[in-house]
């Protein structure tokens, strides 16, 4: 008679009163650390489908577990990696762990074991190393760590998200990784837009008004923040840019974030930049004053964050803007676009995990209940 050697908590002994079998997948780390790592670890609790209380452990800088407890017996048993629900398991324990180390599981080794669970035993009945090629965009360490934590409650809401429900929030988290892996700033600004671009993807699918121009999405999410919801104007658009381009040329020296632009070293980077904006507006010949209004209500960090970012992205997205294999130490765009990229990495980092919250979940909801008036 063999025991049971996984974990379990109390929900996993519920249900194996129920469930037959136990199917479990145990993943090692791409590099274990010497650490004491079964000491840190935690677990959460999704669904699939009609298959609850899926368990899925994550031991720091070790390995991983995902636990699923059904009436279904496989024959054979490794038909269970063939099941949708294996397939959405590894896509989540994957990002999981890499959102939670900052590096990537082995995916060369994957171990499935199965247990017969009877009324006062539990009998392991398959145990084998899984073959399977799995193609991952990350296979390491992330180049760039993570460095806001996420709680509990936000990642077990990122698991009850399938592939089929594409979600706008998963987008930008997947993005998000990625920029992390990048070592150039042109690719970490694709990279990084795609996730921006996700956030107010989704924040803009609560509104009752569709077909939303893609300018107009991005002020409602500054509106949604708090931030003044100042815009720049096609029109006016690449001219403003080429009057703040010199002044993140002199004042820009790396590591830019809200806090400092706002508080403390890039102060007069702000300054200089809200001057250009105000001199700008009021030099502009137009007779509509709502364009006016709308440059006089940018700050410096909605204009960075926003503007001049989304006019990079109609430059090269749209690829009408000249691009080169390489660079050299005069040319000065790559020094807009690591400003540009370390603003919107800040921006990400410490909004994103919150857009898994159900606080902020209900805050959406009354920004769309007053929006849609």
């Amino acid at each position: 008679m063999q025991y049971r050697k996984f974990w379990c908590t109390l929900e996993s002994m519920k249900n194996i009163t129920t469930n037959k079998f136990t199917y479990i997948i145990n993943i090692k780390a791409n590099e274990i650390q010497t650490i004491n790592s079964n000491k840190i670890k935690t677990t959460y609790t999704y669904n699939f489908g009609r298959t609850k209380n899926i368990e899925l452990q994550i031991n720091m800088y070790s390995h991983a577990i995902i636990q699923v407890n059904m009436t279904k017996k496989y024959e054979p048993y490794s038909k269970f990696i063939e099941t949708d629900l294996f397939k959405d398991s590894i896509r989540k324990v994957f990002t999981i762990y890499l959102l939670v180390c900052n590096q990537t599981l082995n995916e060369n080794d994957i171990k499935l074991e199965v247990f017969e669970n009877t009324k006062n035993n539990q009998n392991k009945v398959f145990s084998e190393k899984i073959n399977i090629k799995i193609y991952s965009i990350i296979n390491d360490k992330l180049k760039y760590k993570i460095k806001e934590k996420w709680e509990k409650n936000e990642i077990e809401n990122l698991l009850k998200i399938t592939k089929s429900n594409n979600d706008f929030r998963e987008i930008a988290l997947i993005n998000f990784l990625i920029s992390k892996n990048k070592e150039y700033q042109l690719e970490r600004f694709f990279s990084l837009w795609m996730s921006f671009n996700g956030m107010y993807n989704y924040l803009n699918g609560f509104l009752q008004k569709k077909n939303i121009q893609e300018a107009e999405q991005i002020t409602n999410l500054q509106e949604f923040l708090g931030y003044p919801p100042g815009r720049v104007f096609k029109s006016n658009s690449k001219e403003l840019a080429s009057k703040i381009k010199p002044i993140i040329r002199k004042y820009y020296n790396g590591n830019l974030t809200k806090d400092e632009l706002e508080n403390a070293n890039y102060k007069s980077l702000a300054i200089k930049i809200e001057e250009t904006i105000k001199n700008f507006s009021d030099e502009l010949n137009v007779t509509n004053e709502n364009v006016i209004k709308q440059l006089k209500n940018l700050t410096a960090y909605t204009y960075l964050l926003t503007q001049l970012t989304y006019n990079f992205r109609c430059e090269y997205f749209h690829a009408s803007k000249h691009l080169s294999i390489l660079s050299l130490n005069t040319d000065y765009e790559i020094i807009y676009f690591e400003a540009i990229n370390d603003l919107l990495e800040d921006f990400i980092e410490k909004n994103l995990h919150c857009w898994f919250n159900e606080t902020k979940e209900k805050e959406f909801q009354g920004y769309a209940q007053t929006k849609n008036k």
